[in-house]
């Protein structure tokens, strides 16, 4: 089955609805990848050999388990499963919160992720410390403007896979500091910013080798779509990369019938219920190496 080979199969519709999805996600939570504060010992059942094997369960506390809204950790590992070779390295220009650099480690890919926020920082530092030894290697957080990714990292340092979800702009603002992208003024503000982001980060991707993005839609102050996915898919063709795969993540419902029952019959906006992962490729795209595993 393409479930037992791939862990997820690999269609151009990633459904984080389906059962086998949900499954997964209930072992990385299990295994520590979680949002909330503190975290039960004995909850790494099969620990870290279950999760490197794929098929292996880990144990899982269902009254312990909360809906906690992280990044989802099974498409950090398809990501890692399927784009980034063995034992590779991985930079992050928008960390977040630890899921994406736990997951990495577990994977032992050595991870670097830069967050602006020190209180982020310290958090997924407590995290992976709850977690334990089993992480290894460790993952790493540096506190940093992402539009000086130069100075956070030396060029000498290259990567296997560039891998992020970056800020959608104004959707969400994460601080009123003026270098946090997602307070710039206007969208064009916003834009120059990122490409000066990932211009750099691009600098430090090997030859031969991917950067993948999950981004969603937003709109201005009108109403109207910007058409961020498709600006997003210009910058990284204007940086040289070649648009390899792109994805439709379906997410999980959650309240979004709740909205849609209010919204829409007032202004037949649909509620959004999928986000874009877009593949990208450095290099000729016809000597793409196939790390899938």
């Amino acid at each position: 089955m393409l479930t037992d080979r791939f862990t997820v199969p690999p269609f151009s519709v990633l459904d984080a609805r389906q059962g086998y999805w949900r499954a997964r996600k209930a072992e990385w939570r299990a295994f520590g990848v979680r949002g909330e504060e503190g975290r039960r010992e004995d909850l790494l059942g099969g620990g870290i050999n279950s999760i490197m094997s794929r098929g292996g369960g880990l144990k899982y506390d269902r009254k312990n388990a909360t809906a906690t809204s992280v990044f989802d950790p099974v498409l950090c590992e398809l990501i890692y499963r399927w784009f980034c070779p063995p034992e590779g390295s991985v930079l992050d220009p928008f960390a977040g919160e630890s899921t994406k650099g736990i997951v990495a480690a577990a994977l032992r890919l050595r991870y670097v992720g830069v967050e602006l926020r020190p209180e982020q920082v310290a958090a997924n530092e407590e995290r992976v410390r709850e977690i334990g030894p089993v992480l290894d290697p460790r993952p790493a957080w540096t506190v940093g403007d992402s539009s000086k990714l130069g100075e956070i990292v030396p060029m000498g340092l290259s990567f296997d896979l560039v891998f992020t979800s970056p800020p959608y702009y104004d959707l969400e603002v994460y601080s009123k500091r003026r270098d946090d992208g997602s307070a710039m003024p206007t969208y064009e503000d916003f834009m120059a910013w990122y490409l000066t982001v990932f211009r750099q980060a691009a600098e430090r991707l090997l030859e031969g080798r991917f950067l993948v993005i999950k981004v969603g839609e937003i709109r201005d102050e009108r109403g109207a779509q910007r058409g961020f996915v498709a600006d997003n898919i210009k910058l990284f063709q204007s940086l040289g990369f070649h648009l390899y795969n792109e994805a439709v993540y379906v997410t999980p419902l959650g309240s979004v019938p709740v909205r849609a029952s209010r919204h829409f019959p007032r202004r037949l906006k649909l509620e959004r219920a999928h986000q874009a992962v877009l593949v990208f490729y450095k290099g000729d795209p016809r000597r793409a190496p196939a790390f899938a595993r």
